[in-house]
């Protein structure tokens, strides 16, 4: 399936979305190495990141790794047309729940963008400066991909949408409240009219 993608950037995207709707996080922690993860369908980002690390390889695309102690984390970074991207596939991967989509918030993306979101202290041999993809639409995602939690609901519609956003909750706020009053005004009116 990954084989018959055109370009390595294809390749990336169809290796990525694969191993996120195939494989999910192993919160136990007992499954850190690549062998275990394909006979359980679980691992730790050790072993999300060993496979595809192996694939891209195996693809003949040029990666290498990233940790962050701070973080006790690990995640890929990719060669793209001369340039180092980061890839987080273990944090696109919703843990215990389902995705609306698959994530690509963390696909493609360069050390800025990691530092901004949660990947501090990355330690690598490999710089990813371009920031080509950092606001890359992807075709395949909707609306709610990202979406993990609440905050992460109002941060992303404000982020694409903020006006519209804004004025769209402030209408439904004032909706409501005219709803409360009105019933109020019903039932006070209600009480004081011995026909009512």
């Amino acid at each position: 399936e990954i084989m018959k993608s055109e370009t390595n950037f294809d390749k990336i995207h169809s290796c990525h979305d694969y191993i996120v709707k195939n494989y999910s996080y192993d919160e136990t922690k007992g499954s850190s190495d690549v062998y275990n993860m394909l006979l359980t369908g679980q691992g730790t980002c050790m072993a999300y990141t060993g496979l595809f690390d192996y694939v891209m390889k195996q693809c003949g695309i040029e990666a290498t790794t990233a940790k962050s102690e701070q973080l006790n984390h690990i995640w890929n970074v990719v060669k793209l047309d001369g340039e180092y991207y980061n890839i987080d596939v273990t944090w696109d991967d919703p843990i215990g729940g389902v995705a609306f989509s698959t994530s690509h918030k963390y696909l493609l993306k360069s050390d800025y963008y990691f530092d901004l979101h949660k990947h501090e202290g990355k330690e690598s041999n490999a710089d990813c400066t371009s920031t080509l993809y950092d606001s890359y639409k992807w075709s395949d995602e909707g609306i709610l991909t990202q979406v993990e939690d609440v905050d992460d609901v109002f941060e992303y519609l404000t982020a694409t949408m903020p006006a519209i956003f804004i004025i769209s909750v402030i209408s439904i706020i004032i909706i409501v409240i005219s709803i409360i009053i009105t019933s109020i005004k019903k039932r006070k009116r209600g009480i004081n009219n011995p026909y009512y």
